[in-house]
């Protein structure tokens, strides 16, 4: 049988790669540059720094939402009330669909007003 001797397969962690492994840590803040810099597997330096109860998961960047305009539901809703007509069936529409429907109907409105 043959030994792994590399500790990238055997898993091993000796203390001076504890040791090496928290300072570097601490150096970077960046679990995965540490595993990049000592040749472990990225889950495998996470694991440890749990163990030792000093790695912080890094937050993820908040999503910030941007405003399309009205939603679906808002579009329907405007349809009805202003045009009084019955928007059911329309479930599956698309948003810009509903917009040009929207829109052609003020268009047909605007029309017979003049």
């Amino acid at each position: 049988m043959v030994e792994a001797t590399n500790p990238r397969v055997t898993g091993d962690w000796t203390q001076e790669a504890e040791d090496q492994c928290l300072a570097l840590y601490k150096e970077h803040g960046d679990a995965d540059k540490v595993a990049d810099l000592m040749g472990r597997a990225r889950k495998s330096v996470i694991g440890k720094l749990s163990h030792k109860g000093v790695y912080v998961k890094p937050e993820k960047p908040r999503t910030v939402k941007k405003d399309d305009g009205p939603t679906k539901g808002e579009i329907q809703d405007a349809i009805e009330k202003r045009f009084g007509f019955e928007m059911d069936g329309f479930a599956a529409a698309t948003r810009p669909a509903l917009q040009r429907l929207e829109k052609r109907f003020e268009e047909l409105y605007a029309a017979d007003e003049d």
